[in-house]
């Protein structure tokens, strides 16, 4: 019993300090809660919560490992991840040449719940997230271990993946944030352009 816990606890620690560090995710929920609000941050969020929960349950699974371990599979992921990236870095630029949008049109694009799509599909098409999640699964799977070894894994990583994300978007939404945003926009979000292009021209870069 104490085996476990013990594991469990490492798992979480690895699993924190993973999504702590700053990425893809991070910048995600960042540009998503000033540019659209807390709201629509929570939905940017969430979704990026329940891609960490598919990745743990595949990774419980033994998905994840083939996934790695076919290269093609990889491929495919890194691709699509790095178009998806460059698809943001666009959008970014192209919001930096706009005014602000109005509350009418934040409301209305909520209801749309794109952003809740847009925080999974970024999460479920990062390959390191895949490759991740076969290290910290790893830390607290054993042969012959109880099934609510596993549950907890999932549930554990899954509850703090949304205490943690729903803290970014409660912060960056904040009225101290906001008005510095409010006031430097432009700049931002093309820094925004830069990281997202970045980062998906170097995950295409691995793809040779």
């Amino acid at each position: 019993m104490v085996e476990y816990i013990n594991a469990l606890l490492l798992t979480y620690t690895a699993f924190i300090f993973a999504v702590l560090s700053p990425g893809p995710n991070v910048f995600g929920v960042m540009n998503i809660s000033l540019e659209k609000g807390k709201a629509a941050g929570l939905l940017f969020g969430l979704g990026i919560a329940f891609g960490s929960l598919t990745w743990a349950t595949l990774s419980v699974l033994g998905l994840t490992q083939i996934i790695a371990k076919y290269a093609e599979l990889l491929f495919l992921i890194k691709v699509f991840g790095g178009v998806y990236l460059i698809h943001l870095a666009i959008k970014a630029y192209k919001s930096s040449k706009t005014e602000i949008p109005s509350n009418s049109s934040k409301t209305h694009d909520l209801l749309s719940k794109q952003y809740f799509a847009g925080g999974y599909t970024l999460m479920m098409t990062n390959p390191k997230a895949a490759l991740a999640w076969v290290a910290i699964v790893s830390l607290s799977t054993f042969n012959n271990a109880p099934a609510w070894v596993s549950i907890a894994a999932i549930t554990g990583t899954f509850s703090l993946s949304v205490i943690i994300h729903v803290a970014y978007a409660s912060i960056f939404s904040s009225r101290p944030f906001v008005r510095y945003y409010r006031k430097s926009r432009s700049k931002i979000l093309k820094v925004f352009s830069i990281v997202y292009g970045g980062l998906g021209m170097k995950l295409l870069s691995t793809t040779n």
